[in-house]
């Protein structure tokens, strides 16, 4: 903030309600001079892109790239590398090395093809192994951020 190149607001970073407030501000405005836009937000951090991703999602069109477009990526490769070696997508274990926003939307794009293919949630989430810098995650693990 002391740089005189930096052209963004001097104030330090806002967090939780305040944080929240704005984007609604900005949500409202933009959609009431744009009815049919598109939402993408980028970078947003995997607890702040979260919320808002399931905030907004089922009210405008939105998208997270970081959280969805890198799990479709992902999902189209395992699909096709079942396809060549004609095995089932719901016979697969997974598992994401990185726990932060791209490994996160990774592994819920893969469970919710699960899901689909017909494994119950339960199942599905069975097939999944998450490691990140603590090592391999447990429900338990200590600060663990939502995601």
């Amino acid at each position: 903030m002391q740089d005189p190149l930096y052209l963004g607001n001097k104030h330090e970073r806002i967090y939780g309600e305040r944080y929240m407030d704005f984007v609604d501000k900005f949500v409202t405005a933009a959609t009431k001079l744009f009815p049919e836009l598109l939402l993408h937000w980028e970078d947003f951090g995997r607890s702040n892109a979260a919320t808002i991703l399931e905030k907004y999602q089922d009210k405008i069109t939105t998208f997270n790239d970081d959280i969805q477009g890198t799990g479709i990526v992902v999902l189209a490769g395992v699909l096709g590398a079942m396809n060549i070696a004609q095995e089932k997508l719901t016979d697969q274990t997974f598992l994401t090395f990185g726990a932060g926003t791209a490994g996160v939307g990774i592994a819920n794009q893969l469970l919710d093809e699960l899901i689909r293919e017909g494994l119950s949630e339960e199942e599905a989430r069975s097939r999944f192994y998450l490691v990140d810098k603590q090592g391999l995650l447990f429900e338990d693990t200590p600060d663990l951020t939502e995601g």
